[in-house]
């Protein structure tokens, strides 16, 4: 379906979408979404899951604020309650920016090869990887 719309050239032959961040967004949150989307591969994103991308970069943005803020507090001084609400919306947004990222696949734990997949590289001797065989082994 043609259209008259800017495609970036990855997209245009590949098929691949690359998200983009808002036009209307601070340079520090669009620099962080740009940041995100080069850092996984070809055929990661889809248009699908470009809102949940963007509620994360928010996270991230809102939970490093909040942090800052802590950091420039003088404990002694801040009063109780309003050290718990600052507390409390920290690890709410880190929560939030978390389960994003686990629903989105950005996890290490998502990526990383599992146990099973390890266990096929190796080939069928099932050997561990630390057991070297010379040929002759075999």
């Amino acid at each position: 379906m043609p259209s008259n719309r800017y495609i970036p050239g990855a997209e245009a032959l590949t098929g691949d979408h690359l998200p983009e961040p808002p036009t209307d967004w601070p340079e520090r949150l669009r620099a962080r979404l740009r940041e995100i989307v080069g850092a996984h591969p070809a055929g990661w994103w889809n248009r699908a899951n470009e809102p949940l991308l963007r509620e994360y970069v928010r996270a991230l943005d809102m939970a490093e604020r909040l942090q800052a803020t802590l950091d420039g507090l003088d404990v002694g001084a801040c009063p109780a309650a309003d050290l718990q609400g600052l507390l409390q919306a920290r690890d709410r947004e880190s929560r939030r920016a978390l389960q994003l990222a686990r629903t989105m696949r950005l996890t290490q734990q998502s990526v990383s090869p599992s146990t099973a997949s390890r266990a096929l590289e190796r080939g069928a001797s099932g050997d561990a990887p630390w057991i070297v065989r010379d040929e002759d082994d075999n």
